[in-house]
């Protein structure tokens, strides 16, 4: 697509073959693959680390297609350059006989800018004046609109942000991952508004609209739907409250982010309301019946899903102000506290109480386990804690609490080494209003001898109150595995009977091969004749009772057991597929066993805790009626 404007070339390298090349181009074979362009005008080639769709990809080539800087002389030649590019600015530096404008600090600084946004904003410079512009001076044009006056800066990353709120920051847009990624390249604060796109009024829009218009230049405005609803937790607001609004300094995990709570809003309009036509009673004694109040009725200014008109535009500008001059706390999210769990239990932290747990004006020690509950050793840890809290019930100033870091803001200074990314678990000791990291094993006998050794409540207690515990517990736990064990043979006796009972009815039955490929995937003994010779068609609603189990005879689900036939739509696969292929062969009051392979069972998703993956079925099937 570039070829029409220039000569280009497409030149695929694999290193791992051409070891010379990857040396001179000192890169590895690791992932990602990296782009490099190089120009005939150019001395050495040029990185391009880009993620994203193709069009993201050949927006950066492009971007490298002509030099960082494109020095221009006249108008024409900057007209020429503005309609090549989405977004152009002109940076006119002052030069002279004794010093080269190449040399001037605003050189570097448009040098480095224009490194910063290949790809985003092509950057001309002259060292002349041009256009009405006398130097040092810089316009901006974005789809060769009228052109924006943008402010010089002495640094590059400064020149880069000010280019970029002038542009792609004007005004308020939908986002984007290629545009998030643009605004913390030059850390420009970002302002999310939140949006239902189904249902917001144009007047709510045209606020928040009207609002961002008032810090072009010092903030980006990007409004998100509701799949983005997620962030909102960031920012310690509910997600299921919309609109909503809140400021971040940047999209990083680990920037800090404001939310605007209720405080700033305007105050809720309640569903009911005190009845403004009731009077208390002449008979009424406050002191006898106590206070009097109205009966409440229904509130006719009430609004279901109104919450838009809580904000104002007033507030979201003082609400960002207040951003830009450093008078808002910053937002975390947490989930709402629980209550607390008595002694023997696993407390639950969320960030709300984090600081409270293991202070200096309370003698009780806290063992926080920080966990992901995804990761894998997720159930076998928190396992671990509760067995160990439920030891310590007796055992006085020690509690042990769990914190999930992705539902929780993790304060870094107080956690440190945990961020969004760590997924290994990670055990602190708050005592005395401090907070100590674990680095042993989390396992019962490394955790109780840390705490005997840390906390003297567990060391006085251990052989009057903590092993009685443990003796209890173990005992617990042996009587529960021998009940497990006593249904789990109960369980292979039900089965190893229920196989014997199917194999001996269709002992001597002959076997019909209904598989599609004739492979013995599927096949059908007639246990009972029906009558007639018709079979269901599709759309028939067919009525039919069925016991179904595993090879070994494990029973997972019967309609005999409960009293009711089952009842489906005949040929739109509302059953598996070994029930639609033998059923078009069945007639009424017909009764067979079917032995399924998982190609026309479950295949290899198993169902639920019953089925186990690539499974064989066996089913006693009665076609009733349809």
């Amino acid at each position: 697509s570039y070829g029409k404007i220039q000569p280009v070339s497409f030149v695929y390298l694999n290193t791992r073959e051409n070891r010379q090349a990857a040396r001179s181009f000192n890169v590895s074979c690791d992932f990602p693959c990296t782009f490099y362009v190089v120009r005939q005008d150019a001395a050495a080639h040029e990185a391009v680390h880009v993620k994203g769709q193709e069009a993201d990809i050949l927006l950066a080539l492009e971007g490298r297609m002509s030099p960082v800087l494109t020095k221009v002389n006249t108008e024409e030649e900057v007209e020429a350059f503005a309609a090549r590019h989405a977004v152009t600015a002109l940076a006119v530096l002052k030069g002279g006989m004794l010093s080269k404008a190449e040399t001037s600090a605003e050189f570097r600084s448009a040098k480095e800018a224009a490194s910063i946004l290949r790809g985003k904003v092509a950057i001309m410079w002259a060292d002349r004046a041009l256009g009405g512009l006398r130097p040092p001076a810089v316009q901006l044009w974005v789809n060769s609109s009228t052109p924006r006056t943008v402010e010089m800066s002495s640094t590059g990353i400064e020149f880069a942000r000010n280019l970029v709120a002038m542009s792609w920051g004007f005004n308020m847009f939908n986002y984007t991952w290629a545009k998030r990624e643009l605004f913390d390249s030059v850390a420009l604060p970002i302002a999310h508004v939140f949006l239902d796109e189904h249902s917001t009024a144009p007047a709510t829009l045209q606020m928040f609209e009207e609002a961002a218009k008032e810090f072009r230049g010092e903030i980006a405005f990007v409004r998100f739907n509701k799949n983005n609803n997620f962030m909102l937790k960031d920012f310690g607001l509910a997600e299921d409250q919309l609109p909503s609004f809140g400021i971040a300094e940047t999209f990083a995990l680990t920037g800090k982010r404001y939310g605007m709570d209720k405080r700033w809003l305007a105050p809720a309009i309640e569903r009911d309301m005190p009845d403004p036509a009731a009077v208390k009673p002449e008979d009424w004694s406050d002191e006898e019946d106590g206070e009097w109040e109205a009966p409440r009725v229904a509130n006719p200014a009430y609004r279901p899903g109104n919450r838009a008109a809580r904000f104002s535009k007033d507030k979201i500008v003082s609400f960002t102000q207040d951003f830009l001059n450093g008078k808002l706390t910053a937002s975390y999210k947490s989930e709402l506290a629980p209550p607390d769990t008595p002694p023997g239990a696993l407390r639950t932290v969320v960030y709300a109480n984090s600081m409270a747990q293991g202070s200096a004006d309370n003698a009780e020690a806290v063992l926080l386990l920080l966990y992901k509950p995804w990761a894998a050793y997720k159930d076998k840890v928190v396992s671990t804690f509760q067995k160990i809290a439920e030891a310590l019930t007796d055992v006085p100033d020690i509690r042990l609490a769990k914190m999930d870091c992705s539902a929780n803001h993790v304060d870094p200074a107080r956690f440190p080494g945990v961020d969004d990314y760590s997924t290994a678990p990670a055990v602190f000791l708050c005592i005395s209003g401090t907070v100590v990291g674990y680095r042993g094993e989390v396992t019962q006998g490394a955790i109780f001898k840390y705490l005997a050794k840390h906390v003297p409540t567990v060391k006085a207690g251990w052989v009057e109150k903590v092993q009685p515990r443990l003796k209890e517990i173990k005992d617990k736990l042996a009587a529960k595995k021998s009940q497990l064990e006593a249904v789990a043979k109960d369980r292979a006796a039900a089965a190893l009977e229920e196989k014997t009972r199917l194999d001996e009815l269709v002992q001597g039955v002959k076997k019909v091969d209904l598989s599609t490929a004739k492979d013995g995937g599927l096949i059908k003994q007639i246990l009972k004749a029906g009558v007639g010779g018709e079979s269901p068609q599709v759309g028939d609603a067919v009525k039919a009772h069925y016991s179904g189990t595993l090879e070994d005879g494990t029973k997972f689900d019967s309609s005999y057991e409960r009293g009711q036939p089952f009842e489906f739509e005949f040929g739109k696969g509302a059953v598996l597929s070994c029930w639609e292929l033998a059923m078009a062969t069945m007639t009424r009051g017909e009764k067979a066993l079917l032995t399924c392979e998982s190609e026309y069972g479950y295949r290899d998703r198993g169902a639920g805790e019953s089925i186990p993956p690539h499974a064989t079925l066996r089913f006693e099937v009665e076609l009733i009626s349809w």
